[in-house]
């Protein structure tokens, strides 16, 4: 459930989903898949935002 609203949503994203900013603006923020996974390098688990999200975010 992606949330592309200016007004923001409060509460837990549900299970599965994160929320996150760019540039740390807290009342501009979309919902997204949540995908961890083993970073490459470090071999720790490192949490990845999809470009799709990212870039549906930017284009607000």
């Amino acid at each position: 459930m992606e949330n592309f609203s200016r007004a923001p949503q409060t509460g837990t994203p549900p299970t599965g989903e994160m929320q996150f900013s760019i540039v740390g603006n807290q009342d501009d923020f979309v919902w997204a898949p949540k995908l961890v996974a083993n970073d490459p390098t470090t071999k720790t688990q490192t949490t990845y935002i999809p470009v799709y999200y990212a870039n549906l975010f930017l284009q607000q």
